[in-house]
């Protein structure tokens, strides 16, 4: 562009040239104009006018490396904290000190204790979570706040073979109903089952998903306990307060509580391929199948069952419909599946569906007994 026009452009916005000297010009910036404090404020404002389209590109663009920040602790933190934040959560920090009589008689022997403490009430560092947490609860209750979703981040204590073990740690509680008051619809109770499937969004939001599992367990302080495990690593446990140590914290309402570590995550975050693919071109396929089952027999093993036995076609695996009563032989359920079909390189044909969920359900009737209800 010639320097000639570029004067004609910045005289005609008020700005005045003070010098010229080859092809560089010495501007004084109008004082009204408080945005341009450099130099490729006035080219901007040159191309503007000029139009930017009108700027020829060349060959090739030199682009400089962005530097990318390390994944580390804190990079996980600031994932999870805003997803929980989205989800409707509330973060809480509750002391690191609490009281040995809180804490379940099993586990004293493994307590981090103070030389010179305070108070009784102070005299260990936390092994869980939880009673800080419960605090947090019961302050709120005593407050008509019913309907609590809380975490926290930090560390939890416990001594092992003399020493004092810091694990860095998530905790999350839910309590109350799950759903806001409304005319549209019945508000439901919390349940064990929305902290599994909070558990289950956290994973995806790091990209985890697919080798979650929860396996029945036993956990101080905690009922219906599971170990919560991703690809046969424990990364935490959950389960439901149990009645003596809500008591103890004067709470009277069904507490959920899960706590996870945080470094077991960001390790298995690390150790994660990304991989992408092009979005399906091809359309899926359900099928559903309805089935008696032995009351003892958990989704997750059918679900494990169904992708063994189909790992090229199935996608996805869901459970809609549970029903126990008396209509059912006794110690046995219905459970209703749903099954997502679909090949990356061609639309599916009704014979291979029907092929494909033949050998589904041989491997669940074998393997669980399973009987096809009509």
């Amino acid at each position: 562009m010639p320097k000639d026009d570029v004067a004609r452009i910045l005289e005609l916005l008020d700005f005045r040239i003070a010098d010229r000297k080859d092809d560089r010009l010495k501007l004084i910036v109008p004082a009204y104009r408080v945005d341009v404090t450099r130099a490729a404020d006035a080219v901007e404002e040159v191309l503007r006018i000029h139009g930017f389209d009108n700027i020829p590109l060349p060959e090739r663009l030199m682009v400089p490396p962005v530097p990318h920040e390390a994944f580390d602790l804190e990079s996980l933190r600031s994932q999870i904290g805003a997803h929980l934040s989205a989800r409707g959560f509330r973060e809480v920090m509750t002391p690191s000190l609490t009281a040995s009589d809180r804490i379940d008689e099993a586990e004293r022997d493994r307590l981090v204790r103070l030389k010179n403490p305070l108070s009784n009430e102070l005299d260990v560092l936390r092994p869980t979570m939880l009673n800080g947490i419960l605090q947090s609860i019961a302050h709120n209750i005593n407050r008509q706040q019913r309907d609590l979703s809380f975490f926290e981040r930090g560390r939890i204590y416990r001594s092992e073979k003399g020493r004092a073990v810091e694990t860095e740690t998530l905790a999350i509680a839910i309590t109350g109903s799950r759903d806001r008051e409304s005319w549209r619809k019945k508000m439901r109770k919390a349940d064990l089952f929305d902290m599994k499937e909070e558990i289950e969004a956290i994973m995806q939001r790091l990209g985890l998903s697919g080798g979650i599992e929860f396996d029945h367990g036993s956990y101080e302080q905690l009922s219906s306990a599971h170990t919560v495990k991703y690809k046969g690593r424990t990364i935490g446990h959950v389960g439901e307060v149990d009645p003596r140590t809500l008591k103890s914290a004067d709470l009277s309402q069904p507490v959920f509580f899960a706590e996870l570590n945080e470094q077991a995550l960001l390790e298995l975050c690390r150790s994660q391929e990304e991989s992408f693919q092009e979005i399906p071109r091809f359309p899926s396929v359900r099928r559903d199948l309805s089935l008696l089952l032995d009351a003892e027999v958990r989704f997750e093993r059918l679900r494990k069952l169904a992708f063994n036995a189909e790992r090229k076609l199935l996608r996805e695996v869901d459970l809609f419909d549970v029903y126990q009563g008396e209509k059912l032989p006794a110690g046995k359920k219905s459970y209703a599946l749903s099954f997502i079909l679909r090949d990356p390189d061609r639309t599916l044909t009704d014979e291979q569906v029907e092929k494909a969920m033949g050998r589904i359900r041989n491997v669940i009737e074998k393997e669980t007994g399973a009987e096809l209800r009509g």
